[in-house]
Parts: C-alpha cells; structure tokens; sequence
C-alpha cells in the first residue's frame, strides 16, 4: 500500500513544521501549503488522502472550498466559532480541532480519518467488483 499523502495547510510556520515532523515520523508523505491560495493550487494538481488546513488564512477562508473535495479534512482554528463548526462538519469535515492543541490528540483524529479513508476506498472496490462479477 502507498503511503497516505496528507497536505498541511496553515500560515503558521511552527504549525507547518511540527505536523510536517510529526507526521514523517508516522510515515505519511506530507506536503506543505503556506496559505489559502498555495493550498488550492496544490489541491487542483495533486491527489491528497487527507487535508489538515487551518480555517482562516490571510486573504482567504477555506471553509467554502471544502465541500468541493473528495478526501478526509481537519480543520485546526484558533477561531473556534460554533458556527464555522457546523458548516464545516456540514461540508464533510471529519475532525475540528482548536489552538491550541495536543499532537498526540491531533494524531487519533488523522488516524481515525485516515481509517474511514481506507474503508471508504475498500468499499468503492468491492461495489466495482460485484458489478464486473453480476456482468
């Protein structure tokens, strides 16, 4: 199996650099966006398993563009508003997570996500499989 690609996503550098650590260590192939736009650049010409991104950025907000992607998300926000969450949850995001925060805590959410990620992939698999088998 490939390892999970997990884009981070914050404005931050010492977030940046503590989940890039992190996460390698885990074994995940990290990649690094330093706003809002580099972000979306990043998420129109690569795959991602998973997005970390922090909800607001200097010249742009990610909360719109989210329902626009196909993998797992965690928003991390120093600006926990019981709003944001809903729209974010309602956009299909798996985990909300505020600053500031503990890695280790951090980390049972990316694996839970990333476990759904597996399953959810795992299942598409088998629906291709019965219809080539009912053909």
């Amino acid at each position: 199996m490939d390892r999970f690609k997990i884009l981070i996503a914050d404005d931050d550098e010492t977030v940046r650099n503590l989940f890039e650590r992190f996460l390698a260590m885990k074994g995940y192939q990290v990649s690094i966006a330093i706003d809002g736009f580099d972000a979306l650049d990043k998420l129109n010409n690569y795959h991602y398993d998973m997005l970390i991104l922090d909800l607001k950025m200097p010249g742009m907000t990610l909360l719109d563009k989210l329902n626009r992607q196909k993998n797992e998300q965690i928003i991390i926000t120093g600006y926990a508003i019981v709003e944001t969450a809903k729209v974010a949850i309602k956009n299909g995001c798996f985990g909300y997570i505020t600053k500031p925060f503990d890695i280790e805590n951090v980390s049972i959410v990316i694996k839970r996500a990333l476990q759904m990620h597996w399953l959810f992939e795992e299942k598409k698999k088998l629906k291709e499989h019965i219809l080539v088998a009912q053909k």
